[in-house]
């Protein structure tokens, strides 16, 4: 299924991401969870941010010139976008949506889209040692210069 390739490409390359994107996630992250917000809350926060600003857009926007049938593909885009809003904001579909059948994939797909969430959002104690640890060997790289050079 392509839903399940999309989906694992996405949550397995989180470290791909930009350092700074990863910095300024686990820094929302962190803010929420100190205003008492629960993780489920943080996960619809990025889920709607992340699915429904920039990956769903993303597949709906597909040039029409690049598909074999875009008669077809088009409104079977159209559906893939609307299954993974979902899938990123963990909702269901309502039992009369006609695309009620695809819950049980939205809720089978809940685990790997949590651990997604608190990959990103969580600030890990080895993320935050080794940049603790980075910053006090600059300091103190930048202080043993200071001094070679007076």
């Amino acid at each position: 299924m392509y839903s399940d390739k999309i989906l694992n490409a996405l949550t397995s390359a989180y470290l791909d991401l930009p350092r700074e994107v990863l910095s300024l996630c686990r820094f929302i992250g962190s803010v929420m969870h100190e205003l008492g917000s629960s993780q489920t809350t943080v996960n619809e926060y990025f889920g709607a941010m992340l699915f429904q600003r920039y990956i769903c857009p993303a597949l709906v926007k597909v040039s029409p010139t690049g598909l074999r049938n875009p008669k077809i593909a088009q409104p079977a885009l159209m559906v893939l976008s609307r299954l993974f809003a979902n899938i990123g904001t963990t909702s269901f579909f309502q039992p009369a949506n006609v695309l009620s059948s695809l819950n049980p994939y939205i809720r089978d797909t809940r685990p790997s889209i949590e651990e997604f969430y608190r990959c990103v959002t969580v600030w890990h104690t080895h993320f935050s040692l080794s940049l603790s640890l980075s910053l006090s060997l600059t300091h103190s790289l930048s202080h043993s210069l200071t001094r070679a050079g007076a």
